[in-house]
């Protein structure tokens, strides 16, 4: 499963030696991490905004693969997939472990956008449930700043980019969406017109 996401490209995933250095440090068994509230903790401590909690079901001929995704700081589950196959082989688990990270990939869309909104109450993004986006979803707000060229060609190679803060989604429309302050960075404040992305 690791290998599947890390392959996608879409998440920024964590070692699992890094989660074995916070297992030493909080004191936790190996076999501790199976229950759900000592792998969210863990994840916490180890700066995951979520952490994936996987099963592999056999009985008889079939094959269960079933994956969690948690917020780790709510420990709300975001999303849950599962798949199953008429076979027991190496093989067919492989596969279905890799149908299950596509369908956690497909269920967690990177979508960019903009602050179009915002007032004392609340603020919203041009963001809504036609592209994926629900409830809990966490997003980074940013600010574009002069382009970045190539000193030879000229060619624009980029942007550079002040991170402002995240943001997450607390009511979905079909094409808005409004948001929370959860983090801000120090001396930046959130505005119209303000790129954001989903984590």
């Amino acid at each position: 499963m690791i290998t599947q996401l890390v392959n996608l490209r879409r998440f920024k995933v964590i070692e699992r030696g890094v989660l074995d250095e916070v297992l030493k440090e909080q004191r936790l068994q190996a076999s501790g991490i199976v229950d759900e509230q000592a792998a969210v903790k863990v994840g916490r401590v180890a700066g995951a905004d979520a952490i994936v909690l996987g099963t592999i079901s056999l009985f008889g001929t079939t094959t269960t693969v079933s994956a969690r995704v948690i917020d780790t700081e709510t420990s709300e589950t975001i999303v849950a997939k599962s798949e199953h196959a008429d076979r027991t082989d190496y093989e067919s688990v492989g596969k279905l472990v890799e149908t299950v990270a596509i369908m956690i990939y497909n269920s967690l869309p990177l979508v960019e956008g903009y602050v179009v909104s915002k007032d004392k109450n609340a603020m919203y993004v041009d963001i809504g449930n036609e592209k994926g986006i629900r409830k809990g979803s966490k997003c980074v707000a940013y600010r574009e700043g002069e382009k970045i060229l190539h000193p030879k060609s000229g060619e624009v190679l980029g942007k550079r980019v002040t991170k402002l803060g995240e943001l997450q989604v607390v009511e979905v429309q079909e094409k808005v969406a409004e948001v929370n302050v959860v983090g801000k960075e120090p001396g930046q404040e959130i505005e119209v017109g303000d790129r954001i992305v989903v984590k």
